[in-house]
């Protein structure tokens, strides 16, 4: 019985410096309320009202970096469909196109197409690209074709940013 009463002093002194607001030797602060003005704060309400708004009435200059480096492999050709006629390609992005005789070995036609055109290859029609027919039919139907994509520019890595110049 003599040992619980040392833990029992312990366990009221901490319970009594946890309510008081801390460990021995600081006082207790007086909470505040949210809306009381702080003592530190003098009319800090009224010198915002009498300052003016800042209005920004142009552009800062603007600064831009862009660094373009050649990538280590060259950009060539691209098959986009092979086989057997009828061969079909809605052109997702805007560029030349090559139509192949791949049997042959024979180009048969490179012209620009836009995006959303349809490039058609079969025995009948020929070779058409959006309405215009640029080989004219009959194809022969044993051949292999192809619809190639040209390269387009450099084969290049480009980064850059923008930001506000430092005067």
């Amino acid at each position: 019985m003599s040992q619980a009463r040392p833990f029992a002093a312990f366990s009221t002194i901490a319970l009594l410096a946890a309510f008081s607001g801390g460990c021995a030797g600081k006082a207790a602060t007086k909470p505040q309320a949210m809306d009381a003005p702080r003592p530190d704060a003098k009319n800090a309400d009224s010198a915002a009202e009498s300052e003016a708004p800042i209005v920004v009435t142009e552009r800062p200059p603007m600064q831009s970096m862009i660094v373009a480096r050649p990538l280590p492999q060259a950009a060539g050709p691209t098959v986009i469909k092979q086989g057997a006629l009828p061969l079909l390609y809605l052109v997702e992005s805007s560029g030349t196109f090559d139509v192949t005789d791949t049997t042959a070995g024979q180009t048969l036609v490179a012209a620009p197409a836009s995006t959303g055109t349809i490039i058609r290859v079969d025995a009948r029609s020929g070779v058409v690209v959006g309405q215009d027919t640029l080989v004219s039919g009959p194809l022969a139907v044993d051949h292999k074709y192809s619809i190639v994509r040209e390269a387009a520019g450099d084969n290049e890595s480009r980064s850059g940013y923008v930001s506000p110049k430092v005067p």
